[in-house]
């Protein structure tokens, strides 16, 4: 069967494409959000770390990171990454400052040594914490593995604010948490 011309459908004629109006809407919606960047001041360490759950408290992990630019930064958010049976309960950022510095690689919210509860009474909560220049600090967080015997997690993933940008730091630090003991 032939159709005629008049019951086709019309031509649709392609419009020239607005290179400007698109590059224009694309530079506001750019402006709009957050800058993601890797690259930025804060330096962090690589480590694989295991733990058995602490008999009293929450299991705690330390990263030590270093503010390496001539200017303020501030921590906003840390999270697990590829975490498997390992919930993160609480971030804390723990300044370094001088000779009497406490850094946590391993234990727990509630230590019995006189210094780890002194430096756990100067924890931070994470969220606008403030690092200065120069200055190193340890990130905390207390995690928790439920139900299973083993919870791991592959990295840390550490957000900060820079100069009006927003950088994402990866702190491979593999975590492990197990209920009895470390293989």
């Amino acid at each position: 069967m032939r159709t005629s011309a008049s019951m086709r459908a019309p031509a649709v004629r392609a419009q020239p494409f607005c290179w400007t109006a698109c590059l224009a809407l694309l530079s506001l919606l750019a402006g709009s959000g957050p800058t993601w960047n890797i690259n930025g001041p804060l330096t962090t360490g690589d480590a694989t770390v295991c733990a058995v759950q602490p008999n009293h408290g929450t299991a705690a992990f330390g990263s030590v990171v270093e503010n390496s630019s001539g200017s303020d930064l501030t921590i906003r958010e840390v999270s697990l990454i590829d975490a498997n049976n390992l919930e993160l309960v609480a971030s804390y950022l723990m300044p370094i400052d001088g000779i009497k510095s406490y850094v946590v690689g391993t234990g727990t919210t509630e230590p019995d040594e006189p210094d780890a509860k002194a430096a756990w009474k100067s924890m931070m909560r994470v969220g606008s914490t403030g690092l200065a220049a120069g200055q190193s600090a340890n990130i905390v967080v207390t995690v928790d593995n439920g139900d299973s015997e083993t919870g791991t997690s592959r990295a840390l993933r550490i957000v900060y604010e820079h100069h009006n940008h927003t950088y994402v730091a990866i702190s491979v630090n593999t975590l492990i948490l197990a209920d009895t003991r470390c293989l």
